[in-house]
Formats: structure tokens, sequence, C-alpha cells
């Protein structure tokens, strides 16, 4: 599925069913007549509440007084009702006189009516999705991460509402397995390395016991964290969430089961979007959707080669710095690095990642003008290096979950912790949050600047002089960025050009220097997900483009702090809305 701005746009969801049938009269309830400002505010909780899921993730159930009880759905009537939603949502949102709006209003029509033209640009791929992988994982995975890591649990309420939730998978599944059945129906083939891999994955879940669910089982470690339950009251809803995995979730994935088997030989040999119907236009839509920008495959595939071949140059002078020879392929320089310097081991681990963490958030004020009191915390997992944003109603605090079993090279873990938290990611996010704008606005999510924030911030950790006196991190940090732009070349070289798994795994290894067992899961991702990959890279060139434009404007006047302040309050935009911002800002400043 592709997401936009939190809103799934390629085959639009919405709630599972509920008793009474909602119709579209009931979705417009109370738009018509609204003023501009208000009516944004109350389309666009029209339009996050048809999926659930993304309402969990950003934290909007306590600001819209509803509940994290269901999931997204992929019933064709689910789908077709949130599409026409998206239709007449854009309808009156074209309605208005912009003449005589305020600019802060008219920025935001404009930005309402281009998340819900590009919605609605995806309507007719709805049947193009893969809901069995995407950039969490595989389903398993997914559902791991939304009951583990997004759904709130902080007492009673919280646990019913994930007893609800385990309930509502049974009947996800089976729209999922009806999904694929309609997909191949309109000859949509799936690729058989796509196929396969996932029928590996499956498999290896037959469970035959409830509570050996891993959902039951988290539900498991989340209960002890609630004091105020009584033993006897974590045991029953422990109970219940065995008894609900056996009677609907067990039997539910084994019907899926059974129609991948039936699926078998419906597979295809070719992996690029270009071989499905239509292909083209999918492909040139996701592209759009991800980058924010009309670019042709062909310009993306070259912003790629042009960056890599800039990376890898930048990689050799640092390798050759470090006493690397010339003739070392990448992938051994890379390799060599990884395991001739430090290792952490076990709680070691925590230690290390804490202390670049705390090194990272001392320097932030050489790249923001805002005071910090922040609230983020570090939880320790087995398999970790990834963040996520507190919720905006506060049920849900920013995590950095940490890994920490086995041993960890020094080599990009600089570079993760810095793009997950300091400058990246959990700097954006707390920005936009501290920054007092609307609801519409602070919850928005812009895959290419949020994706692309926290690849630019990669270099600005380098800049802020995160990297002195490490130039071992420093050359994990060049690998990083390598792998972001190969996934440029990679993705529209399967995807426009026709390219292979085995010749874009090869390309991976060949040009990034990754082991083969990580670039054949990114190049599954690549065919689950066709674009997906290229937000980045895209993101990170096009932000060091506005700042190199705004340094040469400015010239000694240009404040870097003060760029990057303005850059991250606006909220997370698409490109085009938020060069518009800056430029105005530029003009300011002169």
């Amino acid at each position: 599925m592709i997401l936009i701005m939190g809103v799934c746009a390629c085959a639009p969801r919405a709630p599972t069913p509920t008793d009474k049938p909602v119709t579209l009269d009931d979705l417009l309830t109370g738009l018509t007549g609204l003023p501009p400002d208000e009516f944004i505010e109350e389309a666009y909780q029209r339009m996050i509440l048809r999926s659930p899921e993304t309402m969990t993730e950003v934290g909007l159930a306590g600001i819209y007084h509803t509940r994290n009880h269901r999931l997204d759905s992929y019933a064709l009537e689910d789908m077709l009702l949130t599409q026409a939603l998206d239709a007449a949502l854009l309808a009156q949102a074209q309605s208005y006189d912009r003449a005589d709006l305020p600019d802060e209003v008219d920025f935001n029509l404009r930005l309402l009516i281009w998340l819900l033209e590009d919605r609605i640009a995806q309507h007719p791929y709805q049947w193009y999705g893969f809901p069995l992988l995407d950039h969490k994982g595989f389903l398993t995975d997914q559902y791991i991460h939304l009951l583990m890591v997004t759904h709130p649990f902080r007492g009673r309420d919280d646990v019913v509402d994930y007893l609800d939730r385990l309930t509502a998978i049974g009947d996800q599944v089976d729209q999922i397995a009806r999904y694929l059945q309609t997909q191949n129906e309109r000859g949509i083939q799936l690729p058989y390395e796509l196929y396969s891999a996932v029928m590996t994955e499956l498999g290896a879940h037959r469970w035959k016991v409830g509570i050996k669910t891993p959902f039951v089982t988290v539900l498991a470690v989340r209960l002890q964290s609630l004091d105020a339950l009584s033993h006897e009251d974590r045991q029953a809803y422990y109970e219940q969430g065995g008894q609900i995995a056996e009677e609907s979730i067990i039997p539910s994935f084994a019907r899926l089961m059974e129609v991948l088997y039936s699926l078998s030989e419906e597979t295809v040999t070719s992996i690029s979007a270009n071989a499905q119907p239509d292909g083209e236009g999918y492909y040139r839509t996701n592209l759009a959707h991800f980058t924010s920008l009309d670019l042709t495959p062909k310009e993306v595939h070259q912003m790629g080669l042009d960056e890599v071949a800039r990376l890898q140059a930048e990689a050799r002078e640092a390798a050759a710095a470090m006493g690397f020879t010339e003739d070392l392929p990448l992938q051994e320089i890379f390799r060599q690095a990884t395991v001739s310097h430090n290792y952490a081991l076990g709680l070691d681990i925590l230690v290390t990642l804490r202390a670049l963490l705390m090194e990272a958030e001392s320097r932030v004020e050489r790249v923001v003008n805002r005071a910090f009191e922040d609230d983020l915390a570090m939880v320790p997992v087995f398999e970790g290096g990834f963040y996520t944003p507190a919720a905006l109603d506060g049920s849900r605090r920013a995590v950095f979950y940490a890994g920490f079993t086995g041993r960890e090279a020094h080599f990009d873990m600089p570079t993760r912790v810095f793009r997950e938290t300091y400058p990246g990611s959990h700097l954006q996010r707390y920005m936009v949050g501290s920054s007092g704008l609307s609801t519409f606005r602070t919850a928005l999510r812009a895959p290419a600047f949020d994706a692309g924030w926290a690849h630019y911030a990669e270099t600005l950790a380098w800049e802020m002089g995160l990297y002195e006196d490490d130039p071992n991190a420093n050359l994990g940090r060049l690998q990083q960025a390598l792998i972001h732009a190969v996934q440029l070349v990679a993705d529209t070289g399967i995807h426009f050009y026709g390219w292979t798994a085995e010749e874009a795994a090869r390309y991976l290894v060949d040009s990034a220097g990754m082991d083969r067992p990580d670039a054949n899961d990114l190049v599954l991702l690549h065919m689950a997900q066709p674009g997906y990959t290229v937000a980045a890279g895209v993101g990170a060139l096009f932000i060091r483009e506005i700042r190199i434009e705004a340094e040469s404007a400015l010239g000694a006047e240009f404040d870097l702090p003060g760029f990057h302040t303005q850059l991250l309050s606006g909220g997370s935009l698409p490109l085009p809305f938020l060069e518009e911002r800056m430029a105005n800002w530029v003009t300011e400043q002169e």
C-alpha cells in the first residue's frame, strides 16, 4: 500500500465495517457552508478517520475523540466510499474563492487540494498494492509493529482496544486474501520472486496455539507494564487474546495461505511495474506521490547515477586517507572498515548509543534556533535502530528503539543514531510539534520531506562535528549515503528499464558495497513498493538545493540555524510547497 501524508492512497482504505454501514452523506455531514479554515481541518479529519491505523500512528484518536480499536479495510465497498469522499472533498475545496483569503489559509487550502489530487491520481491503481510486504516488513511484522510500537498502552481502555484489534486482524487478513484474488482477476500478477519470499515467510508462521502467536506474546509483554492491573486481570486479558487468535487469526492466515497457493501458477518472472497493465502510468504516479515532484523515471535514474558517482569518489578519498588501497572494491573496503574497528557488546551497545545521542543533542543549537524541553526515550529491544515520534494526542512518547543483543560494529552506529534522533527524524518531529501549527499541518506526512530530511541530517551531523576524529564512522556515513543514492538507480532500473532481481541486487552490491542478503531484501522492497525507496534520495537533494540557493542569495547574511528553523517549523510539506515557503523566507531576509 502507498501512504500519502498519513492517509493511504493506492488502495484507499477505511475502518473495518460497523453494524451500521456508513454512507457518503454521513461522511459529508456538516461540511457545507464552513469557512475555508474550518473546512480544511474538518476535511482532513474525515480523511484520516478512514485509516484507523494511520490515525494511531500519528496519534489523533484523543484529538478526534475516538478509539484506537479498528484496522484499515481492504473491502471494495470501503475503498470506493473513500474514493467518493476524496472526490467530494476536492470539489468543495476547489469551490472556495481564494482571492481574499489570508496567506496562511490560502496556503493550507492549496495544500489540501494538492493532497486530494494526489490521492485521486492513485485511484485507478487501487488494485496494484501489495499488502503482504512494506517498509516495516512482512504482514506479520506490520501487525507486530502496530501492536507493539504504535498502539498506545496506558490502561484498561487501551487493552480493550488492543483485543478489538486482534479480532479485526482475522477480518483484515480475509480482506487481503480477497484483494489478492481480485488483483489477479484484473490481470495484475505477482512477481515470482516476491511471491516466493512471502510464501517462505508465511510458511514459517504456522501457529497451532493462540497464545503462541506473536500478537498474543506482545500482549503479554505489554500487560506487564500496567501496574494498575491485578495479576488476575492480566491473566484474563492474556487468555482472551489467545482465544481470539485461535478462533479468528490462525484460521484467517490458513485461508490466506490457501489463496496464495491458488495463485502459484499466476506469477510472472518480470519484477517490473511496467510488466503490469498500464504499469508505466502506475509507476509514474507512484514517483509523483513519493517525491511530490513531476520527475520522469529517466530523470530520477540520472539523479541517482550522478549522486552515486559523487559519493563513490568521496568514499574512496576517505578510504585512502585511512590507508586503504585504490584497487580494493568498495564492498571490501566497507567490510574491512567494519571488522577492523571497535565493536560494542550486549549492554555496552546501549551505553554507546546513549553517549552518541547525548552528544548529538548537545550540539543541536548549532543547526536550529529553538530551546528544547525534550522527552525522547531510548528503549532497548532485540532488533532496534529505529525511531517512533510522539503521538500528537499525548498517548505515546517519542522513542528511539535501540537494539542491544549480540555485537554491533561502531562503523555505522553513529549514522543510525544521528539519522533517527538528532539532527534527524526526532529533531524534525519535535520542531513541527512545537511550532503551533494546526492539526492538519502538524499531522501531515510528506514522504520526500520526512525521509529526505533524515538523509540530509546524516551529512548535517558531519557538519556539526559529530564525526570529528572518527574517520571509520564517517566512512560508515558515506556508505549509508551511497545506499540511499543507489536506490534511485535500482528502483527506476527495475520499474522503467526492466532490470531483473539479479541485476538490481548486483548493482547494489557493486555500487554501494552492500552485503548480498541485505541487497536481496532491498530488491524485494523495490518490487513490493515501486517508487517508495526514492523518496529519501530525492528529498535530501531537494533540501540541499534549497539551501544552496538560499546561501547564494543571502551571502554573508545567511544564517544556518535560522534556515533550518524555518524549514522545519512549517510541517512536513510536499517539496513544491516547501520550496515556496523557503523562497518567501529568503525574500524576507534580503
